[in-house]
């Protein structure tokens, strides 16, 4: 994490000169790190770092797409062990379009304004494999949506937010946040989230030219 001596002032006529603290994607053997952002004039910790810690992030190896009857087989290998492989079965690669009817579809089981806090938690086998991924308020909406949505796909941390897509969770909010994607207009990205004032919400929006500064890392299950 980057140390950095605040000299809070010198920005107060021009603003921030914003530096991205860059992040690293975890793996088996090294701490991953979120991305932050600092100021290169005044110092000031615009968007804090935060440990990842240890996963097996998992990353497309091979594909051989359904053909008649024949299942489609995908093959991921762990970017910190290669020993490390998963293998799954599949009919479909999951579209936009048909992740976003999946997301939809859970507004009438979590309406608008329904209260969900961190007492809310969600167990999920899929999204990291390997591990028994369990989420709290916010982190178990977004992560059960994504089940639904994308079921064996596993998920890989990303910082590349130029590619966000419909289903993508966001962690946000000084890494105390996750949000995940209903649609990607431009700059614009419309979310669902939960504990979100304890309540859930839809159709709040983001922008993408925040993300430096506010956003720390993101989840994605498409393959590539």
């Amino acid at each position: 994490m980057g140390n950095h001596t605040a000299d809070l002032g010198l920005c107060d006529l021009n603003g921030h000169t914003v530096v991205i603290d860059r992040g690293i994607v975890p793996t088996c053997k090294i701490n991953g790190l979120t991305q932050g952002a600092h100021c290169s004039v005044c110092n000031e910790v615009l968007n804090p770092q935060h440990d990842l810690g240890l996963y097996h992030i998992y990353l497309l190896s091979d594909i051989k797409y359904p053909s008649g009857v024949a299942e489609g087989k995908a093959s991921f290998k762990c970017i910190g062990n290669p020993q490390e492989a998963y293998k799954m079965s599949f009919t479909s690669i999951p579209t936009e379009q048909e992740v976003y009817d999946i997301l939809i579809s859970f507004m009438p089981a979590y309406p608008e304004g329904m209260t969900f806090t961190n007492s809310e938690l969600y167990k999920s086998e899929k999204l990291f494999p390997d591990i028994y991924y369990t989420g709290k308020g916010c982190a178990a909406f977004a992560t059960e949506l994504s089940d639904a949505a994308f079921g064996e796909w596993p998920g890989r941390i990303t910082f590349d937010f130029s590619n966000i897509r419909v289903g993508d969770i966001i962690r946000l909010a000084d890494d105390q946040h996750s949000v995940i994607v209903l649609e990607v207009d431009g700059d614009t990205v419309t979310i669902a989230e939960a504990n979100y004032n304890g309540t859930v919400h839809w159709g709040r929006t983001l922008s993408l030219s925040d993300a430096a500064t506010e956003w720390n890392y993101m989840i994605t299950r498409y393959p590539g």
